[in-house]
This record gives structure tokens, C-alpha cells and sequence, in this order.
């Protein structure tokens, strides 16, 4: 066996019809017409908070982009002793960075308007001993 081993993987999702909801306590948002897009999302700053999402009435069905995450291993094992192996990992999960950009942020989010890996780009380590 070789001590020197290397793992790439990955997920592909494809593109996905969205529902993207109201904002819960819009109304308290006391929204301006220019500050509203032509499907009726918003993106504003009140009070030092940012807020994004979609208006009261304005829900609509999103054509997500297809996303690739990619992550990538690279392992060394070491006998410690005749019966003790050492293995160490480092590697990056979703070194692509892929991730949904228009998540709705503040208190009242739609949050069922999730699509895409869940996760940024990560770095590890881990070691292994085993026995």
C-alpha cells in the first residue's frame, strides 16, 4: 500500500426551480417604490441592519444556476510502531467557493429560499491514529 494518497471528489446540482417567498414584517420595513426592483426585491440598510428579500405580493418561482462543489484530500500514513499508524490529512472542501449569493438577510428572511451547497470554502487538518 502507499503511504501518499490523494482524493478529489465532488457534487454536481443542477439547476432547480426556487419559490422565492415574502419577507416576514415587510410592512415594518416602510419600503420606498425606488427602492424596489421590477420583481419587487429590495436590498436596504435601516438602522445600521441590512435587509434583502422579496416584497409582500411580489413571490415568484427562481431559475437557480446549476452549482459544481469540488473538495480535494491529500493523506500521509506513517507506522508509528508495528501496530500504531498515524495518518495525516489536510485538504479544502468546496475549494470552487460555490454558494447560493442572494440568500434574503435580516430577522424576517424568507428562509425556505435556500438552493446550493450549504457550505463556503473550508481548509482542515485532521490526524488519525490507529490501532
Amino acid at each position: 500500500t502507499s503511504a501518499l494518497s490523494f482524493v478529489l471528489s465532488g457534487t454536481y446540482t443542477g439547476s432547480m426551480n426556487v419559490p422565492h417567498t415574502a419577507y416576514e414584517g415587510v410592512g415594518d420595513l416602510n419600503l420606498q417604490a425606488n427602492e424596489l426592483d421590477a420583481k419587487g426585491h429590495f436590498d436596504v440598510v435601516r438602522d445600521g441592519m441590512r435587509y434583502r428579500g422579496q416584497n409582500a405580493g411580489s413571490a415568484y418561482l427562481y431559475k437557480a444556476k446549476p452549482f459544481v462543489d469540488l473538495d480535494f484530500r491529500v493523506s500521509y500514513a506513517f507506522s508509528l510502531t508495528s501496530l500504531v499508524k498515524l495518518t495525516l490529512d489536510a485538504g479544502v472542501q468546496n475549494f470552487l467557493n460555490a454558494y447560493q449569493k442572494d440568500t434574503d438577510m435580516g430577522p424576517g428572511r424568507a428562509s425556505d429560499y435556500v438552493y446550493g451547497p450549504n457550505r463556503p470554502r473550508r481548509l482542515y487538518l485532521s490526524a488519525t491514529f490507529d490501532i
